[in-house]
């Protein structure tokens, strides 16, 4: 979570342009002798781009200067220009509701005056602005807008790729992973063969963020190292420092404090040299975390503490989110629960802010009528034109006569809005009823979800009960059986007994014969072996039975809420025991158990996943079939496979499978929900599950659990 909110902030620097002064001192020397009023606004433009980062409030009154003096001289494109750069220092100060607004009035003013060049980056502007203050679907609109511009008239290489690369973070923000990944390679593509390091470097930043969220650490801190040695090469010290809090996040992933603790302290004294606080309270609180993870919880509430104040004094509403958030657990940590809650509400309040949860159908519904939009826009503002031509035409003939007229119109234009004000305040109720009766639905659904959860977890006992019963009866029977058989063999020993104990009182010649004709009648011999062989058996039977309890107990056992060490072979056999029945003989069951170690887990809600999964591959086998289990230890994680040879499944029906509700089954026979909760537990153990299928081939499962340890 930490390493993306710190890698989308890298990724929507602002972009530097292909020139820049020298420096700032020659832009005032220049600025000092210029007598021509554009020379004057382009140069303190310059100088407001040159110190956005060192001196911002410096860079924010060279702006308002240029900005004036535009308005004052009526230059409608200097006055655009001014705003741009205006409005590229409020994003970067974090005032998006004001960066929206004045580049939307540079965007307007370029517009009019035709420079689509000037447009495009306008609309990239306001593409980073929106997706800063968590607009994402508006972001989108704008940076798709700014590429088909430039593509259309004639952009260099460079600016295409970039554009490219906005599209990209987009849907890097809204977690598609395969399209953000296909915006950043055209980016690359574009690139390729440029002298310009800094864009290839934050392509290859992004492309670190879709490995990591792959879980692939390695090769995430490949691309990050690239990307940190490009900005190190170039002297950008402010990039660089934003990859290396990326680069001690990955670190600790790899359980490698000592270099993360290095990479974060070299960030730290980066920021501070550049003296920018963007990024610094990222640093700090990342140092935070290593140390919380180390048990060093004093030194870890430290820097938490410091990070904090540096944020709120820049009002960085990822930085503040995080930073609660990283207060909350470190002070609930250290008992001190009071302060824990307020670092836990002002993490609320703030996540609250951000609306980064636009739906993925309004960005495909913006992506699909983009196209059509610009001409429609296009058409109308070409429609306008000619009607403000034709209107202008008629002014000039018609003279007072239309003054009369507008005075009417005005007259009507105050009715309708007095009814469009009756009828917005209508709709406005209107909306609140729906709202109260949404509201009221919600909650229903919410109990009819509740009941369909209490329903799978019923089905499942009833499941567990039937197998139970039947493996009980099995070895029950045979111990009882065989009890009969051994309490008829004993009654037949006792009447020799009685023979015996005859002779034994009067061991006379004809009781003498009388014990033997007893013994040869009787078979002692065999008897003997009966007994034996008859104890035996049912021994195998009460250990059968107690081998049942034993696993129903392991199913079964109450472990609360604490994540504890324990043996999934152990809970795996439990499993396999309950559904034994259900196997029957025509499946084959397969243990392919590896050397694994015991896990840090809820080792009763992942039988209920076990027995989700093994039951399922039963079902899908119609006849003869094969299920096999393997297990193994690759890293720091552990894989547990359940393949079987049955019935398989579709790709439509496989990418459902774990969505609630969702079920092949004959109606009254599953609720959907088996999946769904082995998915939410699989997820609460922050392990991964996933299925591969194809029709008539059968069916795998495949399940990631991170080892961990001992502490809750």
């Amino acid at each position: 979570m930490r390493v993306l909110l710190y890698t989308y902030c890298l990724i929507w620097l602002p972009f530097v342009g292909l020139s820049q002064l020298s420096t700032t001192d020659s832009l005032q020397q220049v600025l000092d002798t210029a007598q021509y009023v554009p020379n004057q606004i382009k140069t303190l433009t310059a100088l407001c781009f040159q110190l956005r980062h060192q001196h911002p409030d410096s860079a924010v009154a060279y702006g308002q200067q240029a900005l004036t003096l535009a308005i004052q001289h009526d230059l409608p494109y200097q006055q655009a220009y001014a705003l741009s750069r205006l409005g590229l220092l409020s994003t970067i100060k974090g005032n998006f509701e004001q960066a929206q607004k004045e580049l939307s009035e540079s965007l307007d003013l370029f517009t009019m005056l035709g420079d689509s060049i000037k447009m495009s980056d306008a609309y990239q502007g306001l593409g980073n602005a929106y997706r800063r203050s968590g607009q994402l679907a508006k972001a989108l609109e704008a940076h798709l807008s700014c590429k088909k511009i430039r593509e259309e008239r004639g952009g260099s290489q460079q600016i295409i790729g970039w554009a490219c690369h906005n599209i990209g973070t987009i849907f890097l923000a809204t977690k598609e992973w395969d399209k953000a990944l296909d915006y950043f390679e055209k980016a690359l593509q574009h690139y390729e063969g440029l002298d310009n390091y800094y864009d290839q470097a934050t392509t290859l930043n992004n492309v670190f963020v879709v490995y990591y969220k792959q879980g692939d650490y390695e090769a995430a801190l490949r691309y990050i190292e690239r990307s940190r040695a490009i900005f190190e090469e170039q002297g950008q010290l402010l990039r660089e420092g934003t990859t290396l809090i990326n680069i001690g996040e990955l670190l600790t992933k790899l359980k490698r404090p000592a270099e993360a603790q290095r990479k974060l302290e070299r960030a730290v004294r980066l920021f501070e040299q550049t003296k920018d606080s963007t990024y610094l309270p990222m640093a700090i609180n990342t140092l935070g975390y290593l140390h919380h993870d180390q048990g060093r919880h004093q030194t870890a509430l430290a820097y938490f503490q410091r990070s904090l104040a540096i944020a709120q004094a820049k009002n960085d509403l990822h930085s503040l989110m995080e930073i609660h958030e990283s207060l909350a657990e470190e002070l609930g940590d250290l008992d001190r629960h009071e302060e824990a809650l307020t670092h836990f509400k002002a993490y609320t309040k703030w996540k609250d802010s951000l609306d980064v949860l636009a739906s993925k159908e309004e960005l495909n519904a913006i992506k699909a009528q983009l196209e059509l939009t610009q001409v429609e826009q296009e058409n109308e503002r070409l429609r306008l034109d000619q009607d403000r031509i034709t209107t202008e035409r008629r002014w000039l003939i018609l003279g007072l006569v239309l003054l009369f007229i507008t005075g009417i119109i005005g007259g009507l234009a105050w009715i309708n809005r007095r009814r469009a004000f009756s009828r917005l305040q209508q709709q406005k109720e209107e909306i609140e009823q729906l709202l109260t009766e949404k509201d009221k639905l919600y909650e229903k659904l919410q109990s009819a979800q509740l009941q369909l959860i209490q329903s799978e977890k019923m089905a499942s006992i009833g499941q567990l009960t039937a197998g139970v019963a039947h493996e009980l009866n099995n070895p029950i029977g045979f111990v009882s059986a065989n009890a009969v058989a051994l309490q008829q063999d004993v009654q037949d020993l006792q009447q020799f007994l009685k023979v015996a104990k005859v002779f034994n009182a009067d061991p006379s010649k004809e009781n003498r014969q009388q014990l033997l004709d007893t013994y040869q009648q009787m078979d002692i011999g065999f008897l003997d072996q009966e007994i034996q062989s008859l104890i035996e058996s049912i021994i195998r039977g009460a250990s059968r039975t107690r081998d049942i309890v034993t696993s129903l107990r392991t199913f079964s056992r109450n472990t609360t809420e604490v994540f504890a060490l324990s043996d999934i072979h152990e809970g795996l056999e439990s499993t396999l025991t309950i559904l034994n029945s259900a196997l029957g003989n025509t499946i084959e069951l397969i243990r392919d158990y590896g050397e694994v170690p015991p896990i840090r887990c809820q080792i009763t809600k992942l039988n209920q996943v076990f027995l989700n999964l093994i039951n399922n591959a039963i079902q899908a086998i119609e006849g003869e079939g094969k299920i096999q289990i393997q297990t193994r230890q690759i890293d720091d994680q552990v894989r547990i496979r359940i393949c079987d040879t049955g019935k398989g499944m579709s790709e439509s029906v496989r990418n459902r499978i774990f969505e609630p509700f969702f079920t092949t089954k004959e109606i009254g026979t599953g609720t959907g929900l088996g999946l769904s909760i082995s998915y939410g537990i699989i997820e609460q153990h922050q392990g991964t599950i996933a299925a591969r299928s194809r029709e008539g081939k059968g069916t795998t499962l495949e399940i990631w659990l991170p080892i961990g340890d001992d502490r809750d």
